[in-house]
């Protein structure tokens, strides 16, 4: 998510607001902080930005724990950026935007190995590794958005309040 002060469309409270600060870097600290805290509580609560339950995931229902938190990495990605006329927050990992968006896109499995301990729902006597051959597979992955996609998904009282704090200080 982005949040950007445009000067070259404000107008009105926002001339203003140009008059009273030349660098809006303290602010936008706030706001980036406020979109990182929201972000990162999606995850601890499982749901979407308008505050809907994320659909569990296949992992959760077979073995519990919470989705898209298996092993936090997406989760712990979860940075902010800013500077005198933005701020902007997400999640660093390449697999985010499929989580966010949902996704049905065909990828490229890499050959690689696996431990099984059945095959065709009997029980192996042990263990054993098999090779795996590079495939294509299609994702199944529905909708689980993290990041606000507009203003109606922030908590705008809260950047307001940023703001406040930033001019009466």
């Amino acid at each position: 998510m982005k949040f950007k002060f445009d000067q070259s469309t404000r107008g009105g409270g926002l001339d203003d607001l140009a008059k009273k600060v030349s660098d809006l870097t303290p602010a936008m600290k706030s706001v980036a902080t406020v979109g990182e805290v929201q972000t990162e509580e999606r995850f601890a609560t499982e749901t979407d930005p308008q505050g809907n339950p994320w659909k569990d995931s296949e992992r959760k229902k077979a073995k519990g724990g919470k989705t898209l938190t298996e092993l936090g990495h997406l989760g712990d990605s979860v940075s902010s950026r800013y500077g005198a006329d933005f701020a902007e927050w997400g999640v660093g990992m390449n697999y985010g935007a499929p989580h966010q968006d949902g996704s049905e896109a065909e990828v490229s499995v890499s050959e690689h190995t696996k431990t099984i301990s059945q095959a065709f729902g009997v029980a192996l006597p042990e263990p054993k590794t098999v090779t795996v051959k590079a495939h294509k597979r299609k994702m199944n992955l529905p909708e689980r958005a993290f990041l606000a996609r507009n203003a109606d998904e922030l908590d705008t009282d809260l950047i307001a309040e940023a703001f406040k704090v930033y001019l009466l200080s």
